[in-house]
């Protein structure tokens, strides 16, 4: 085509041509570019014409132009033309990739290091500067060193000088080992440890610690920035803490036992240590609490050094005391007094703090206020909480003549609910000197605690309500032998995990960061115990941000430096006022709020639950993520008390003190051995014991009433070794598809329904491997303390418990003739003359159906002689499931579940909605502008609201929709969610009605919405199934690609449905056998023709060319038939409430279609 003519459409002027033999000639010149690419451009060109229309005009010089930016450019590397250096493929030789030179290349093979070692040789690679002057106590963490060494003789409790081997050093020299045996240590904590297996090296300048034998004897060793941490091997506890020095070798401390003078200086070490941690109480009180709480150390008797009490506790002579009444038991009497105003504001604002004294117990409790007005408020708040939490009431309560405490409101409140006022007289608060002597205590405990650290005034809030939580757990001279705590719950406090306030701390940073190279802790400051959640406070000055955190390491020895460790930038953001004294942070004199930024809204008041660290890793990792941002103000504002509650035990210790869970642990071990699960044997060599561990749980029906303490004894099984221990662990359980069409086709049969529950079913599974476990906790036998169970059947916990079980189970399904479903393997089917059995395992939990009522009950009968089996009678509540049976038919809901979720949202009295979620606002992306929400808090309700669609297919599509926004969440997201919750207010007694005496065929509906998703133009495609009128299996599900017609999206949705269809049709077929009433395809309505014509004719059209093939499936069931596709009118298509939100009407209307409805209207059936 010539490059100075531009062809235009024909004028009326110009002399036409043949338009028929024009088409013929441009479509035979389409059909040859099929070989001639470079006729392309041409013909297509000359076809624009073919219909005599006028096209828009080229501009002059609207062809490509040529790039000139390479042209005539020469390449130093291939020496060709067009292109530059940096561009060439051959740049690198090794990988191919451009953009770097051969010698940079990720992917070329690097030299090793080779070097020959014996069995009977130990190797010693490591250096240190010749400048370094270390503690002859000091150990090297070194990985260059094939096992551990010491040059000091004192270190051994157990020396085998008969052994004798060599080290051979970096550069090729050999020294003598003149002995092997058990080091005993202190470590820097006080904490007494044995290590053995270690060589006696006098020759020697520093002790070396093995990272390779620790991690052969099965410690974990994380190396995280400037600090290596090692873990125990079966209780996964930080047993030490090495950092690393200037010279770039991780260092740790270990001072042998057998020092006297140094363990008296360590002793010494100790005792300040615990002094610090319990907020500088005194030395008699310290010594008192080995006895009284759990987790102290031993300290010796010696006394301390140190300014800070001096500085923080001088006071004048005190009042002489006067007798008064001492109360009989708990909240008889209540001191309450108030504190304040505090010059500086606290972080959260606050000025003043009310303390709740209990007279019986001298159990406090603390709530911060912004002005005085406010404790009426908080005191009726304390008064719900507490005498439902404790179980009694508030009797009398004594306080000064402070106008808080005289208002009329006030008084009224008390008359109204019995409580008697005791007023102190005139100008005397003294008499109320239970309260003032405690207010002395905290305050001087507070400014002890933050001179110590050099903390700035602001941080008052935070050390009195750390101070409180020590007080109760410390000696009190108005108890005998007894902490607060232990007084008033029974129970000896923990205080293991307490740490020095103020102190640095470095919080772990949760997984699923942006940038894999940034650092993975945070530097922090300890600022107290989170009642909560089982974790600590932790404030990050440079972002103002409280961390709620479990995976801390703490330096208890160091403080933070305002000067240097403050960014700049940010430090005119922090939320404390700062005088002239010497706490106080250079060029900021400013009082200000923290930003309220971190919407991580508090957890439900669980009370101070006593903190206890995780005792093994995956117990930790299983759990809620490693720590939670919360705003200081937003805690404050919702913490208002912490109160102790009374609930499951966490630990052995604790459930030992109560009978119920005394009785569950004896009838946890009865059964394992009335089961022969074990058999007391000598402990082996070479062979991994795994730990025992108590956990309890409280049983609940249907509507949430406890029935039963459980006590179950579970394995340590994270600590099992793969290939050694075990092999395979994969066991399958039902879906809940499977059990709403069981429950489907029994309501169309007139079946009914059992439930039956397997005790301790686990412990009925074979095991093939040689597993050993330690003897239980509570239950060692007497003289035999050092021997060890080897398991013949399976325990809780263990990796191949649940494949164990499940064989043992399925055995005898297939031993009584049932028939195992090839594609749902936990349903069974056994068909006789005398009629049909339908059994569905949920690992321990059956359920059962069928034709005849006695071949049922002799089934349940043989179940009974094999396992030690739970009747439940009828099915009435199954995986979170309430199923109700009446002669019409099963109804299910989940309304005891969604009641519980409104609750812990505190939606239980919010305005109901009419439809999920709104027609008009399209949810997007949260930007950078828009304030954010809590990411926890946000996939804690998500998640909820996903297991309430197992009987909810109402909610899906606006569930589906807020899912997509759990990574980042905003404002709208969150009042999105609420929407879906206020809906369920209105609608929570609703579920799915399975009718009997109705049409039993199988057959569906989908559709899908294209483009619906604003942000990437991607389509929902969604189906629901019917058996009958009853729905089983719906998805509402954002496609993966994104289509470009409505064919494509529509025709994807079909092929998803289809999918789903074949799996039911032959689930269905299986279980009602040869009556069934499917002999011909599933039917499937979609309401797109061009979709449904697709499906059957494989036609080609540049639409619909690029669809993936596996979309194409649906072709293939069609042509089977074993889908039929049928066109619906769209006002007749259900599957529309599973695409988009609908207005009301047409809402309601697909609801009720759907068989969801109310259940009260069946009560009486």
């Amino acid at each position: 085509m010539s490059t100075t003519e531009k062809l235009t459409p024909k004028t009326e002027l110009e002399e036409g041509g043949d338009p028929e033999k024009y088409r013929s000639l441009v479509g035979s010149l389409i059909y040859l570019t099929n070989s001639r690419p470079d006729i392309e451009n041409s013909v297509n060109i000359v076809a624009r014409y073919i219909k005599n229309q006028k096209p828009e005009k080229e501009e002059k010089g609207a062809y490509k132009q040529k790039d000139i930016s390479t042209a005539g450019s020469s390449c130093s590397i291939c020496k060709k033309q067009n292109h530059l250096t940096k561009d060439c493929y051959f740049r690198c030789k090794t990988c191919k990739i451009q953009n770097h030179s051969e010698k940079n290349c990720w992917f070329k093979p690097k030299q090793e290091a080779k070097f020959t070692e014996t069995e009977s040789d130990q190797f010693l690679f490591t250096c240190k500067s010749s400048k370094d002057k270390n503690s002859p106590y000091l150990w090297f963490v070194d990985s260059g060193c094939s096992s551990h060494m010491v040059n000091k003789r004192e270190y051994f409790v157990d020396l085998d000088q008969n052994y004798s081997s060599e080290v051979i050093l970096g550069d090729g020299n050999k020294v003598k080992i003149k002995g092997k045996g058990t080091a005993a240590i202190i470590t820097p904590d006080g904490d007494h440890k044995l290590i053995k297996g270690v060589h006696f090296v006098p020759t020697l300048t520093q002790n070396l610690l093995s990272v390779g034998q620790l991690l052969r004897n099965g410690h974990k060793v994380v190396f995280n920035n400037n600090i290596c941490l090692i873990y125990h091997p079966t209780t996964n506890t930080l047993v030490g803490t090495a950092t690393l020095n200037h010279s770039n070798i991780f260092t740790i401390e270990l001072l042998p036992q057998k020092s006297v003078s140094l363990s008296c200086t360590q002793h010494n070490k100790a005792n300040q240590l615990w002094h610090n941690r319990l907020g500088h109480i005194n030395i008699s009180s310290l010594h008192q609490l080995k006895a009284l709480a759990e987790g102290m150390p031993k300290l010796t008797k010696a006394e301390f050094k140190g300014d800070t009490c001096a500085r923080s506790k001088s006071h004048r002579l005190p009042f002489p005391q006067t007798a008064h009444r001492r109360a009989s038991q708990p909240l008889e009497l209540l001191h309450i007094d108030l504190w304040g105003p505090a010059k500086v504001p606290s972080l959260g604002g606050k000025r003043y703090y009310m303390l709740i004294v209990d007279d019986y117990s001298r159990y406090m409790w603390i709530a911060h206020l912004a002005q005085k007005s406010e404790s009426f408020k908080h005191f009726t708040i304390f008064k719900a909480q507490v005498e439902k939490q404790l179980g009694r009431e508030i009797k009398t309560l004594r306080s000064d003549r402070g106008g808080e405490f005289l208002s009329r409101e006030f008084n009224t409140f008390c008359q109204d609910n019995g409580i008697l006022r005791e007023l102190t007289a005139p100008a005397s608060p003294q008499q109320n000197g239970v309260v003032e002597r405690r207010n002395r205590t905290i305050v001087e405990m507070m400014r002890a605690m933050l001179i110590q650290k050099s903390l700035p005034k602001g941080f008052w809030g935070e050390a009195t309500i750390t101070a409180v939580y020590v007080l109760n757990r410390a000696p009190t001279k108005a108890l005998t032998n007894l902490t607060p705590y232990e007084a008033l719950y029974g129970e000896k406090p923990s205080i293991a995990h307490l740490k020095v306030f103020g102190c640095i701390a470095y919080a772990h940073r949760t997984a699923g960061r942006d940038d894999k190279l940034e650092e993975t802790s945070i530097k922090c400051i300890f600022l107290g115990y989170s009642d909560q959640t089982k974790g600590y406070r932790l404030l990050d000055p440079k972002s103002n941000k409280l961390i709620i955190s479990r995976d801390a390491i703490f330096h208890e020895e160091e403080e933070w430096n305002w000067a240097s460790d403050f960014v700049s930038s940010q430090s005119s953001e922090l939320p404390v006022e700062l005088g002239t004294s010497s706490n106080s942070i250079p060029s900021n004199n400013e009082t200000r709020e923290l930003p309220v930024e971190l919407e991580t809204s508090p957890s439900p008041i669980q009370g101070n639950t006593e903190f206890r660290e995780p005792e093994d890793s995956e117990s930790a990792d299983e759990s809620s993520s490693a720590h939670k941002v919360r705003s200081l103000q937003d805690i404050y504002q919702n913490d208002e008390f912490a109160l102790l509650t009374t609930s499951t035990p966490t630990t052995f210790e604790e459930a030992i003190k109560k009978e119920e869970w005394k009785n569950a642990m004896q009838e946890e071990i009865a059964a394992i051995t009335k089961n022969k699960t074990w058999v007391l044997v000598d402990r082996p060599k070479n062979k991994t014991i795994i730990g025992l561990k108590w956990i309890y749980k409280l049983k609940q029906n249907e509507a949430g009433k406890v029935v039963k303490h459980k006590a179950r004894l579970v394995a340590k099984g994270y600590t099992q070794r793969p290939g050694e221990d075990y092999d395979e662990t994969y066991a399958p359980v039902a879906r809940l598809t499977t059990i709403r069409l069981i429950l489907v086709l029994a309501a169309k049969n007139g079946y009914h329904v059992y439930q039956l529950d397997v005790k301790s079913a686990f412990l009925n599974g074979e095991l093939i491997e040689e597993v050993y476990v330690c003897q239980p906790q509570g239950f060692i036998a007497k003289g035999k303390e050092g021997k060890v169970y080897r398991l013949l059947k399976a325990l809780y916990g263990l990796k191949q418990a649940p494949r164990a079980w499940h064989h043992n189970i399925d055995a005898f399904f297939l031993e009584e003739g049932f028939t195992r479903s090839p594609i749902e393997p936990t349903l069974y089917i056994k068909e006789e003359e005398e009629g049909k059995m339908i059994v569905s395992l949920y690992v321990d939990d059956l359920i059962l159906t069928g034709s005849n009522k006695t071949q049922i009950e002799k089934f349940k009968e043989k179940l009974k002689m094999r396992y030690e089996m739970t009747d439940l009678g009828s099915l009435k509540f199954f995986l979170g499931l309430q199923i109700k049976q009446f002669d019409g038919g099963i109804f299910i809901s989940q309304e005891h579940y969604t009641r519980m979720l409104l609750k812990k949202f505190n939606m239980e009295n919010c305005n109901p909605a009419v439809t999920p979620m709104s027609t008009t606002e399209k949810l997007t992306p949260k930007t950078e502008l828009e304030e954010g929400g809590d990411p926890e808090k946000y996939r804690s309700l998500v998640g909820s609201l996903i297991y309430l669609t197992n009987s909810r297919p109402d909610i899906e599509n606006s569930v589906n929709i807020v899912a997509r926004y759990i990574s980042n969440p905003s404002q709208a997201h969150f009042a999105a969610a609420k929407r879906i919750l206020r809906y369920l207010q209105g609608t929570k007694d609703y579920g799915i009605l399975y009718q009997n005496s109705q049409p039993k065929s199988l057959h569906g509906f989908t559709d899908s919405d294209w483009a619906g998703d604003t942000e990437d133009r991607k389509s929902t495609g969604g189906f629901i199934f019917f058996v009958g009128d009853g729905p089983i299996s719906w998805s509402s599900r954002k496609q993966r690609t994104t289509a470009l017609s409505t064919i494509e999206t529509e025709y994807m949705a079909l092929n998803n449905a289809a999918c789903e269809a074949v799996w039911l049709q032959r689930l269905k077929t299986e279980i009602e056998g040869e009556r069934g009433e499917e002999k011909e395809g599933v039917t499937i309505h979609c309401d797109n023709s061009s979709a449904i014509a697709l499906s059957k004719n494989p036609l080609y059209h540049c639409r619909t060319k690029h669809i993936d093939i596996k979309h194409h499936h649906i072709r293939e069931l069609v042509e089977k038939k074993m889908i039929e596709v049928k066109f619906c009118p769209t006002k007749q298509q259900l599957a529309d409430l599973m695409t988009k939100p609908l207005p009301r009407e047409r809402f309601t209307e697909l609801r009720n279609k759907m068989n969801v409805f109310n259940g009260t209207d069946l009560e009486g059936m």
